[in-house]
């Protein structure tokens, strides 16, 4: 999905332990997922794909994803309105989107943590890949 779509930026979000337990998956993603709905309301092009990963500690939960359109300020690596009110954050531009896909998927593919059931959780604006179901010798004859 993140080859189908035009991401911007790379981040890495942790969620302040004062704000919620960041070793509950749904409180800390509760907070992620308002958080996602105020930059909806303020830029309806805003588009993400975010995947959680447990710290070394095994435990505490950080979330990994891409975004477009991310409607507030980034100052340098970070995101100035989710220093000031949520936790930490770092962000960075996409120079090579297939790295960066290869990156998302490593996390996939390592020791999860499902958000809502998912591996992966994306904003509903943006393309999918279409999966064709057609065999080499119909495309080639």
């Amino acid at each position: 999905m993140i080859l189908c779509n035009d991401f911007e930026h790379f981040f890495t979000l942790t969620i302040d332990s004062n704000k919620c337990s960041r070793v509950d998956i749904e409180d800390s993603w509760s907070i992620i997922k308002g958080h996602f709905k105020q930059c909806k309301k303020a830029n309806k092009d805003f588009k993400y794909i975010i995947v959680a990963e447990y710290h070394g500690d095994n435990q505490s939960i950080h979330y990994h994803g891409v975004m477009y359109g991310y409607p507030f300020s980034i100052s340098g690596t970070s995101i100035s309105f989710f220093n000031s009110h949520l936790g930490f954050s770092n962000v960075s531009k996409i120079k090579d989107k297939q790295r960066v896909s290869s990156y998302i998927l490593k996390y996939i593919t390592k020791d999860m943590v499902p958000i809502g059931g998912c591996y992966y959780s994306s904003s509903r604006n943006m393309r999918r890949p279409v999966v064709l179901d057609a065999y080499l010798d119909d495309v080639y004859s």
